[in-house]
């Protein structure tokens, strides 16, 4: 599990903005803190020296700030 960044706007239907730390894969699962799910990594954009992140929130309800810091891992791959 790898620091991921912070948010910095959650949007009206629960799109999270994230300032990287990090750069993740397209598909990685994203965490808060208490590692509860928030969602996965949509699409990266900005610059390559100041990236961001488009997160897809999973949660009804989140209950999530600006400048909250999230992780994020690869989803688990089945074998065969």
């Amino acid at each position: 599990m790898q620091r991921l960044g912070v948010i910095i706007h959650i949007s009206k239907n629960h799109n999270i903005v994230v300032k990287l730390e990090s750069i993740p894969k397209i598909g990685d699962y994203v965490f808060d803190r208490n590692l509860r799910k928030i969602g996965i990594v949509k699409d990266i954009i900005g610059s390559t020296s100041s990236p961001f992140a488009l997160i897809r929130c999973e949660l009804k309800s989140p209950s999530l700030e600006s400048g909250a810091a999230l992780y994020y891992s690869p989803p688990r791959r089945s074998r065969g």
